[in-house]
């Protein structure tokens, strides 16, 4: 007849347990990560692009370049090598 080892109790089997947030914890922390907001600090805009976006009213959003020249936002690439981005403030439907 064969002997039924019987289970020390001083050793434990090891668990591996991970620590796991509670939903409410993460939450809560998702929305303090959405109510910071930076400030707006809004520079001063070059004169000619403040004309440039006065002048064309009818564009929402534009590419300038340095030399003054405006593009529409879906310009190709070789057209607007050094031009920025720009979202019009004087911008009507």
């Amino acid at each position: 007849m064969a002997r039924k080892a019987k289970e020390n109790p001083e050793v434990k089997k090891p668990t591996i347990e991970t620590p796991q947030k509670p939903k409410e914890q993460a939450s809560q922390q998702k929305q303090a990560e959405t109510k910071v907001a930076k400030p707006k600090v809004e520079a001063p805009l070059d004169p000619m692009v403040e004309q440039a976006m006065k002048l064309n009213p009818h564009m929402k959003s534009m590419w300038i370049t340095s030399r003054g020249f405006v593009h529409q936002a879906t310009a190709p690439e070789y057209l607007r090598k050094d031009a920025k981005f720009y979202v019009n403030k004087y911008y009507k439907q």
